[in-house]
């Protein structure tokens, strides 16, 4: 991943299929790694697609739409929070300054 960051200039790059950004992408497949490698390489946190999401926005709509109490989604509910805790980390942190 760093070695595509080295290559690509612009992280904030909004795909033809729905304006997702990369950090769409990482939260939609739970690639907290690749997440939090995009945050730390000051990705734009309000880039949205094309229906108005930002990457928090897309794991909570994720998150909620994904049963509970179902074992079979539990690995991805337990993921998908952790995205959400990053995510609002980092956009809580953005808004205090």
């Amino acid at each position: 991943m760093k070695l595509l960051v080295e290559v690509i200039v612009n992280l904030d790059h909004r795909g033809s299929s729905g304006g997702l950004v990369a950090l769409h992408m990482a939260t939609g497949y739970m690639r907290l790694d690749v997440a939090k490698l995009l945050l730390d390489l000051n990705m734009d946190l309000e880039v949205a697609d094309d229906r108005g999401r930002i990457g928090l926005d897309l794991a909570r709509e994720v998150l909620k739409a994904t049963p509970k109490g179902n074992l079979m989604q539990f690995g991805r509910r337990i993921g998908l929070e952790g995205m959400v805790r990053v995510l609002e980390g980092v956009v809580l942190k953005y808004l205090e300054v």
